[in-house]
Order: C-alpha cells, then sequence, then structure tokens
C-alpha cells in the first residue's frame, strides 16, 4: 500500500536568508530520514526562504521533489505525480470583505 509522509516547517523570519535555509535543509533531511523508502513525501510551510536566495531548494529538486514556486510558502512533493502548486488568489480567500491571512494558500494536486 501506498504511504503518505507529510512534513511541515515555518522557517525563521530573519534577516539572513541563510538562517532559513539551513533550518530547511535540516527539515528536509529529517524528513527524508522519517519516510520509508516508497513514502510519498510531502514537503510544506512558509519556509520564509525564496528559491532564488535557497541552495537547499534547489538541492530538493535533485532529490526527486517538485520545483518549488517563486515565493516562501510552498508545497514540494517526491514519488508521487504532483500539478504545478500555485497561490490562491485574492478572491478566492476573501470572507465577509476581509482578506483572510497574510499568507495565500499553496495549492498542489498530487495523484
Amino acid at each position: 500500500s501506498e504511504r503518505l509522509t507529510v512534513a511541515n516547517l515555518h522557517g525563521s523570519a530573519v534577516h539572513d536568508w541563510r538562517v532559513a535555509d539551513a533550518e530547511l535543509l535540516r527539515a528536509a533531511t529529517f524528513a527524508e530520514a522519517f519516510a520509508e523508502p516508497d513514502d510519498v513525501l510531502v514537503l510544506a510551510g512558509d519556509f520564509n526562504v525564496i528559491r532564488e536566495h535557497s541552495s537547499t531548494l534547489a538541492a530538493l529538486v535533485d532529490w526527486g521533489f517538485t520545483r518549488p514556486i517563486s515565493w516562501i510558502d510552498q508545497v514540494l512533493v517526491r514519488g508521487a505525480k504532483a500539478g504545478h502548486a500555485h497561490r490562491w488568489p485574492d478572491e478566492r480567500r476573501r470572507a465577509h470583505g476581509k482578506l483572510l491571512s497574510d499568507h495565500a494558500p499553496v495549492e498542489v494536486t498530487i495523484e
């Protein structure tokens, strides 16, 4: 049977991108070690580092994860076919005239 392991990270919000990038590497390494070899692995959250400043996000593609979007919030998938990640538009996350959260949800379909 196919199993799913989900890991979530909220990286530190500091001025030095290297801090959040190092936390992301640590979280990915932990998730990889925790998951069984045949598990679908999802690594998601507010990484507080963007792909343009992250050596870890580039390395995760080499590890078999999906390509990150250009933003701090991510849903990365390894071991299953996954659609392209996309952020919800403001209209989709508005309720009673108020914008919910300062972060748009990121959505990915996993098959």
